[in-house]
């Protein structure tokens, strides 16, 4: 009589050939198999519709030069008669991040052809490090138009933890329409 034919004595068969070098390269070329099928096939997938996309985009018409609906530039600049009350608000904001302001200073500068008018603002002022920054951060987020030009900072000594800092800074203004 003829044994019966077992896949369980074939696997035993092969894994003794191959001995455990065999075996382990098997487990590598199939996992390798695994991580295609289930990592990289769907990336590659991915990428395709994301080129697909691209180029859907890049045949998609663009708004022409000067049509877009967010304000441009010059359109979100305080009016110029608004600007000595910008420059009040900064020299009162110097004040709530606790820097000491002694005496501030701003002059106009007249408007070029067509130009934004422009306001140097000069600000001496004292105070510790985050504060000076907590400032400018401020400043500069909360009114547009205004530059940081120059900043100079000194220390009477090491231990000392004020800063004396001189800002430059320029506010920018459109003129009335």
């Amino acid at each position: 009589m003829k044994p019966a034919f077992r896949p369980l004595d074939w696997f035993a068969y092969g894994a003794e050939r191959l001995g455990w070098p065999g075996l382990l390269g098997l487990a590598l070329l199939l996992a390798a198999l695994a991580l295609d099928r289930f990592q990289t096939l769907p990336l590659e997938t991915e990428a395709a519709d994301l080129e697909a996309r691209i180029q859907a985009l890049a045949l998609k018409p663009r708004p022409a030069p000067g049509m877009a609906s967010a304000p441009s530039l010059a359109e979100s600049l305080p009016l110029g008669a608004d600007a000595p009350e910008g420059v009040a608000r900064l020299f009162s904001a110097a004040g709530h991040a606790g820097l000491s302001l002694e005496q501030g200073g701003y002059r106009r500068v007249p408007q070029g052809e067509g130009g934004p008018g422009r306001y140097q603002i000069t600000l001496p002022v004292r105070g510790d490090y985050p504060a000076l920054r907590a400032f400018l951060a401020e400043a500069l987020e909360r009114q547009p138009g205004l530059a940081l030009d120059s900043l100079a900072l000194s220390r009477e000594s090491l231990t000392e933890p004020a800063l004396e800092a001189k800002l430059g800074l320029t506010l920018y203004a459109r003129e009335a329409p």
